[in-house]
């Protein structure tokens, strides 16, 4: 059955529902805008924009490099997964910082996605980690709403060395974006001693207008013999720490629950059984968006499973383990909490 509400977690207010905005950093509103492309050879398109200085309305300057400690973290049941994001701590020119990235793009051309960030102390990786717990900014209470006791482990580490250009208006200094050129090399936990390594070029937008940066990526594409990458760098970290995340459809509230196979010989209880355990998965998927707070989707879809698994254990309770049936009191007061 699904664990008993915990007090000391409320759903927050819709105070905290996020506000629209473009950007690579910042608050609960910010986006994520940026082009990613894979590339064969990063020399030939550093080269590409050390040659092109001004290339399609933009002024193109080299930026110091930077080199990035990137952890990924969720807890042992991917609650951090199943709410819709990945958690990364990054540590950067002596700063450490949180985010949560949507993993879900609200556009198909280019990776569009909710950024939520807030800085931590300095520390080593232990010290990052028990920093985030602690955080009381728009990173660490999600987490921990959506965590609840469960504690966060480590899925996989990235170590990347980035060349950075900034793209900007040939008329004024006003920034239009950011180039990285990324050699990223990922922790293994298979036994290889190499890690994995991924080289991508990613073009970030700084602002709403963003039609220059994507006719800079178009011409870096066709002249640079780069393309759209298969895999996300966060799938490709998953892959190298040989870990699968849970691959759970889309709920509809309102759809009817599908129901078990039956036949003459299924025993009614086998068929309860059956029903309370694809509505459990059901929970499962579902408490992650619900803790968030930020969905009344989420939370009135939690609702209903709820109160299909109360109605499967009304009608079939006679058919079903006694220490089973007695759970349902406990279940009921979960679902007028909810």
């Amino acid at each position: 059955m699904p664990p008993r509400a915990r007090r000391a977690a409320p759903v927050p207010t819709p105070a905290r529902a996020p506000a629209q905005g473009t950007g690579s950093a910042g608050g609960a509103g910010a986006r994520e805008v940026e082009w990613q492309l894979a590339a064969p050879d990063l020399d030939v398109v550093q080269r590409w924009l050390e040659q092109h200085t001004a290339a399609d309305g933009l002024r193109i300057e080299p930026l110091p490099e930077q080199h990035l400690h990137d952890i990924y973290l969720d807890t042992e049941d991917w609650r951090v997964f199943r709410a819709g994001f990945a958690l990364r701590v990054r540590a950067r020119d002596g700063q450490v910082e949180a985010t949560l990235k949507g993993l879900r793009s609200a556009r198909r051309d280019v990776a569009d996605r909710r950024e939520i960030s807030e800085p931590l102390p300095r520390g080593a990786a232990k010290e990052r980690i028990k920093a985030l717990a602690r955080a009381a900014g728009p990173v660490g209470s999600r987490v921990r709403d959506v965590a609840g006791v469960k504690p966060l482990r480590i899925l996989f580490e990235v170590q990347t060395s980035r060349q950075r250009f900034a793209a900007r208006r040939r008329t004024s200094a006003a920034a239009v974006g950011e180039i990285a050129l990324d050699e990223a090399r990922f922790s293994r936990a298979d036994g290889h001693r190499r890690p994995m390594v991924l080289t991508r070029v990613e073009l970030e937008a700084a602002g709403p207008d963003q039609a220059a940066l994507e006719r800079l990526a178009q011409r870096l594409c066709a002249e640079c013999g780069l393309r759209p990458p298969a895999e996300n760098k966060f799938v490709v970290g998953l892959r190298s720490a040989s870990l699968e995340s849970p691959r759970l459809p889309d709920p509809d509230p309102e759809a009817e629950p599908v129901q078990p196979a039956i036949d003459p010989s299924t025993r009614t209880g086998d068929f309860a059984a059956a029903a309370l355990r694809r509505l459990l998965d059901q929970w499962l998927a579902l408490e992650p968006a619900a803790r968030l707070g930020e969905s009344a989707e989420a939370l009135h879809a939690l609702r209903t499973t709820g109160r299909r698994m109360d109605g499967v254990l009304e009608l079939f309770g006679d058919c079903l383990p006694p220490a089973l049936v007695k759970s349902r009191p406990r279940l009921k007061t979960l679902l007028d909490t909810l």
